[in-house]
């Protein structure tokens, strides 16, 4: 029982590192895209 709460602890860890480096990208991009957008005089 304890190797399952410890795989269960290791799967949300992941899960939450992956949900926040897509959240980090995703808003890297957009930022990205606003930049690139806007025209330098």
């Amino acid at each position: 029982m304890e190797h399952l709460i410890i795989w269960t602890l290791v799967a949300l860890l992941l899960f939450m590192c992956f949900g926040a480096l897509y959240g980090a990208g995703s808003f890297i991009a957009a930022t990205l895209r606003n930049v690139f957008r806007t025209p330098r005089d």
